[in-house]
């Protein structure tokens, strides 16, 4: 299971071999787990967008691409590569757009 001090800030993961990096608000840690399980936990919060990534719906700015490539902007600038084979899950991501009152 995830440190539920890892859970409570969590932005965004990545596979690091038989490790998780995890990355919230304060910083990052790398934890032992398998990533799989991580992102299952992590369900609830986000989706997965890569076979490496997975990004929380409240960090993404804006979903960006450039020359083919599609990557999830977060708030605080990274850009998390989107797979092809995850493209489906943009639509949880996108911000909701703000529209005029009439």
């Amino acid at each position: 299971m995830l440190p539920a001090e890892l859970r409570r800030d969590i932005q965004w993961m990545k596979a690091e071999g038989n490790y998780v990096d995890v990355h919230g608000k304060t910083g990052h840690q790398l934890v032992n787990y398998v990533f799989s399980r991580a992102v299952e936990e992590a369900q609830a919060l986000g989706v997965q967008v890569h076979r490496s990534y997975w990004v929380a719906r409240v960090a993404v700015s804006r979903i960006e691409r450039h020359q083919g490539r599609t990557f999830a902007v977060l708030k605080d600038g990274t850009r998390v590569p989107v797979s092809r084979g995850f493209q489906s899950q943009l639509a949880e991501l996108q911000p909701e757009e703000k529209h005029p009152r009439a």
